[in-house]
């Protein structure tokens, strides 16, 4: 119950840090490889609980597989976005 507290909070000060500082050097390479941010720290969350924590993996695993998806979804997006802009340009 902490550690999805503790996720919803991480969550939200992510948006309103995003929401501030939209055109800020850091958030605009934050956004181009997002999807690599998520992939990276999903694996490490699974990583730590694996290697640490030895009880109650399943919540743990399912929820890493799916930010690992999500991930890759934004992998995909962001290089066809990627691609088409560069088309029109």
């Amino acid at each position: 119950m902490l550690l999805s507290i503790a996720i919803l909070l991480i969550i939200w000060g992510a948006y309103l840090i995003g929401k501030k500082y939209k055109d800020s050097l850091l958030i605009s390479y934050g956004r181009r490889k997002r999807g690599m941010i998520i992939i990276a720290s999903s694996v490490l969350l699974l990583s730590f609980f694996v290697f640490v924590k030895n009880e109650g993996l399943f919540p743990v695993v399912l929820f890493s597989i799916l930010l690992i998806g999500l991930g890759i979804y934004y992998l995909i997006h962001d290089s066809k976005r990627d691609s088409e802009g560069r088309k029109e340009k």
